[in-house]
Order: structure tokens, then C-alpha cells, then sequence
């Protein structure tokens, strides 16, 4: 019966790291098109998008949290580089081109 319990309580720790993986890799492919999009709508091109803490970043630390990303990119042959905050969300269709709340300073 004991074993029964722990086996269960494994099944369940793996499943949920599972499951962790699969949205944060779903929220890595989503905010990946849409800085690519942001950037590529101004004219530049994406070099790198670094996943940071918000003490690096210029945006102010806020009850509200999310994750923050500085981004590298060309444009005019001059290397620029801009942070983009992604609002925390559950939903995973929560895409910020269909007016899910993010932020730039660009």
C-alpha cells in the first residue's frame, strides 16, 4: 500500500515537470515570433534574445512581475539593443499580438 502511494506521488511529480516544460518551451516558440516580429516591423533584425532578470533590465520592479528578455538587434548596421516584459500568464493562447499585455523600451 505504501508503495502504491509513493508510486503514484512520483507519477505525479513527473507529470507536472513535464508539463512545465512543455508550456515554458510553448512560451519560448511565442515570445521568440513576436520579438521577431517587433523588431523586423521597425526595420531591424534579431541577433540575440537573452532571457534576464528584471534587475538588469530598465523597467521598474512592480507587483505585477513577468519575464524579461533583453534583445540584440541590427538595424541600419548599427547594434541596438531593447527589453521586452511579458506580463506572467496561465493561458497559453495569451499571445501579446492579440492583446495580451507586454511591454517594450526600444
Amino acid at each position: 500500500m505504501k508503495n502504491a502511494k509513493v508510486n503514484i506521488i512520483v507519477g505525479i511529480v513527473i507529470l507536472g515537470v513535464i508539463a512545465y516544460f512543455f508550456i515554458d518551451n510553448s512560451w519560448n516558440s511565442i515570445v521568440e515570433k513576436e520579438v521577431h516580429n517587433k523588431i523586423e516591423s521597425l526595420g531591424g533584425e534579431v541577433i540575440e534574445i537573452n532571457r534576464i532578470d528584471v534587475k538588469s533590465t530598465p523597467f521598474k520592479e512592480d507587483k505585477v512581475g513577468g519575464i524579461y528578455f533583453q534583445i540584440i538587434y541590427e538595424k541600419g548596421g548599427q547594434r541596438k539593443v531593447a527589453y521586452y516584459r511579458r506580463h506572467k500568464s496561465l493561458n497559453i493562447k495569451d499571445v501579446p499580438s492579440k492583446g495580451a499585455p507586454v511591454e517594450w523600451i526600444i
